[in-house]
């Protein structure tokens, strides 16, 4: 099989392994559209609002394996191309297939997940980097959508970063910093609404996930 064909075949296979939408069908199983609840996104973040958060952890595994299976096994199927720009190019298209798929009117979540899926075979001290940055943003502030929007940004300058402490080798600088921006542009571009939330002051917080929550509700319990 040529080459383009195999490729072809790839990204379509990788889209479409993306496009499973985890949160829609299993909110199906309790009669619940889950776009018609909640943010009306079909993601984690809204599936731990809507159906809790045990039900929002399976989301989210799912949809994390969705982009690791698909960075780091479709690849093998192409043995020829360069593994690593494959591999980005089959994290993308599940990314994509994820945030816009046919099998929900081509709604989706908000890529988070599976682009970190991606990242854990293709660039996983990068995607540690980007962890925290999620983990800081979310604590400092309580809103998840301020946190992935962090990690969106950092896990390109991570690379970029490693690359000039000569941590990252020049052959694959290239590959992952076009796809690491590729994906950040995917999760940024997803995060519309929820920026122009942010900028009102309109964005749904978690409260129980919000540092400053935790400090004034415990200075504020009555001494006994």
């Amino acid at each position: 099989m040529p080459t383009a064909v195999a490729l072809v075949l790839l990204v379509g296979g990788a889209y479409l392994l993306g496009s499973v939408p985890t949160a829609l069908l299993i909110a199906r199983r309790f009669g619940i559209d889950i776009r018609q609840h909640g943010s009306g996104n079909v993601g984690s973040t809204n599936a731990a609002r809507v159906l809790g958060w045990r039900w929002g952890l399976l989301v989210q595994a799912v949809d994390i394996a969705k982009g690791a299976l698909a960075a780091g096994l479709l690849p093998k199927l192409l043995p020829s191309a360069p593994a690593l720009g494959v591999g980005f190019l089959a994290g993308i298209a599940a990314t994509a297939g994820h945030c816009w798929s046919p099998w929900a009117n081509f709604q989706g979540g908000k890529g988070v997940n599976t682009a970190a899926g991606a990242l854990l075979v293709l660039a996983p001290t990068e995607l540690l980097f980007g962890i925290g940055a999620f983990a800081l943003a979310l604590l400092v502030s309580g809103y998840v959508s301020l946190g992935s929007l962090a990690a969106a940004m950092v896990v390109p300058l991570s690379i970029g970063l490693r690359y000039v402490a000569g941590a990252l080798p020049s052959s694959e600088f290239p590959w992952m910093l076009a796809g690491s921006l590729v994906l950040s542009g995917i999760v940024v571009l997803r995060h519309r609404s929820n920026i122009e939330r942010l900028w009102r002051g309109t964005e749904y917080r978690f409260e129980r996930l919000w540092l400053p929550g935790w400090i004034r509700r415990l200075t504020q319990r009555p001494h006994r």
